[in-house]
């Protein structure tokens, strides 16, 4: 089975315009993100998703430079998310998808591994049960900081949904229709939010960077000062 993580990137942002290449430690959050999936043992590819918008072209030009694998879907429209998923796939020849956004650069690889696992079914010492159509660490609840979401994809999951503005809002209207796994934790920190959405939620990830060693995990972020733990 081929496990292939999609990240799909625009440069519009109404509320923080162009913030997908902000630089965070001398390289754009893409590339930042891009780094920190690498760290995965489950993965088998990565690969950026953007539409043929005009604005769109620098990342094109990032992914190329950096050797990432870009496609660019056949939409002009940033947001047919599903579109945009589906070319991925198509394109990576992929069985599934984990679905990661680019504006979460702490996203942690050991999470990322342990969601793909009890999607695929596979853990270390065997099988756990079938493969999921969905699996996330998200839905039916979030336990985690906003900002470390992954979810995973069978690629026949994913052909079924609509072309909707939220890949996965049919998956959670509908969810008798499809074999659902979680991954969750005992403490709720839905509270948190590491996601870049405004300025300020920059500074904090950039602080992270700086002061935190290479390959931090986000226990050591939610350590952090300004985690919102405190």
């Amino acid at each position: 089975m081929k496990v292939v993580a999609v990240v799909c990137a625009r440069m519009g942002s109404t509320r923080f315009p162009g913030k997908t290449l902000m630089p965070i430690a001398g390289r754009p959050m893409l590339l930042r993100v891009v780094d920190r999936l690498r760290l995965c043992g489950r993965l088998d590819g990565i690969v950026v998703v953007t539409t043929s918008r005009q604005e769109n072209q620098i990342i094109r030009k990032v992914c190329k430079r950096e050797g990432v694998p870009c496609i660019v879907s056949h939409t002009t429209d940033d947001a047919k998310v599903v579109l945009r998923l589906k070319d991925a796939a198509s394109e990576a020849s992929a069985d599934a998808i984990v679905r990661i956004t680019p504006d979460c650069p702490l996203i942690d690889a050991e999470l990322v591994d342990e969601v793909i696992a009890y999607g695929t079914g596979k853990w270390d010492y065997g099988r756990i049960g079938p493969e999921a159509d969905y699996c996330s660490n998200i839905y039916p609840r979030r336990t985690y900081p906003d900002g470390l979401d992954c979810e995973y994809l069978s690629v026949p999951t994913l052909q079924r949904l609509p072309e909707a503005e939220d890949a996965t809002a049919y998956i959670w209207a509908n969810p008798l229709g499809f074999r659902i796994r979680s991954v969750d934790q005992k403490e709720d920190l839905s509270r948190l939010n590491w996601t870049v959405n405004y300025p300020l939620d920059l500074d904090f990830v950039r602080r992270v960077y700086e002061e935190l060693p290479e390959g931090f995990g986000w226990q050591d972020v939610l350590n952090f000062p300004g985690s919102g733990r405190q």
